[in-house]
């Protein structure tokens, strides 16, 4: 069975990311999940659509932000984008291939471009997964 493949561009760059197998996938979930689940609950409960939106993406962001010290940081985006592949990039001299061994390369000089690529990353792994998860979260609080 295959994985499941978004292709998206930001700035000009094309790229395709891979749903992550289950036990990455969980991995991440959860990793991201416990700095942003404070942040995303009030969210959900706001109203927002069960669906990952973009507003809970910036969220997510803010939380990893200002949660996580900045190698930290560096290393979840790696994770984030280890199943992402650039599939043309439309800069002169820029390499392509898996992010997971061109990342430093890649987002030389457009740094931003990482943290936008891993919203697409996000919005597709994971969208109801944090909707999901908050619920269960919510259910076994009331218990």
């Amino acid at each position: 069975m295959a994985r499941k493949e978004h292709e998206f561009e930001v700035n000009g760059r094309k790229y395709v990311a891979y749903a992550f197998v289950a036990t990455t996938g969980l991995e991440l979930g959860l990793e991201l999940a416990k700095v942003a689940t404070p942040v995303l609950s009030p969210l959900l409960a706001g109203g927002l659509e069960a669906n990952f939106t973009p507003e809970m993406a910036e969220a997510v962001a803010k939380a990893v932000a200002n949660h996580l010290e900045p190698k930290q940081v560096v290393a979840l985006l790696k994770k984030l984008l280890s199943q992402t592949t650039v599939l043309e990039s439309g800069v002169e001299g820029d390499v392509s291939g898996t992010l997971s061994s061109v990342f430093d390369l890649h987002f030389s000089g457009a740094l931003e471009d990482a943290f936008l690529v891993a919203q697409e990353v996000v919005m597709h792994n994971f969208s109801g997964f944090f909707s999901g998860l908050t619920s269960l979260i919510g259910t076994q609080k009331t218990k």
